[in-house]
């Protein structure tokens, strides 16, 4: 999953130099890690065939992000929940006034190579919480966090409808591998 802050940007340049050329053992997903004006940080997956330009201005609020992404097909789960202040999820007011909102996640991250382990062990609790699969990121904001962490599915590279069985057949939060 290639995401940039607001922007298919990071998608859009491995799409347009590195698709079909390099690396061509696994799937890229489109992402963002789109900006909630109340919620923080959420990471946002799309079908490679949906083009939504509103997904690239900030600052919606939570529900919203919600209602577009999954009436696209997308899916949606908040980024370094337990990181810093007014970037994280659980950190706004909007979650400690909504805990159930959590339920409506398609999967939480529960590894950020920019959070410290306390961070990550707290992100892990709350998925197992609601029963969410984990995803892990590097969040390359620091060079040296790149690569350092990442998702392994238990499926075939190569599925066409990977969004649709990531919806369907949940996995354990512990799945995911860092």
């Amino acid at each position: 999953l290639i995401t940039d802050h607001d922007t298919y940007n990071g998608y859009r340049y491995w799409k347009e130099h590195l698709k079909g050329k390099k690396y061509k053992d696994f799937v890229v997903l489109k992402g963002i890690e789109y900006d909630t004006n109340n919620a923080g940080h959420m990471l946002v997956v799309m079908p490679e065939n949906v083009k939504l330009r509103i997904l690239e201005m900030r600052g919606m609020p939570l529900p919203m992000l919600l209602f577009i992404v999954h009436a696209f097909g997308g899916i949606v789960g908040p980024a370094h929940p337990f990181g810093e202040k007014y970037l994280s999820f659980t950190n706004t007011r909007y979650f400690r006034k909504n805990r159930n909102i959590v339920e409506k996640f398609d999967f939480i991250e529960t590894f950020n190579s920019c959070e410290n382990a306390e961070r990550n062990i707290q992100a892990r609790q709350l998925a197992n919480i609601y029963n969410k699969p984990g995803f892990g990121g590097s969040d390359s904001h620091k060079t040296d966090c790149i690569g350092t962490a990442y998702t392994c599915l238990r499926m075939s590279p190569r599925s066409r409808n990977l969004l649709r069985w990531l919806k369907q057949k949940p996995q354990s939060p512990t799945e995911a591998v860092f």
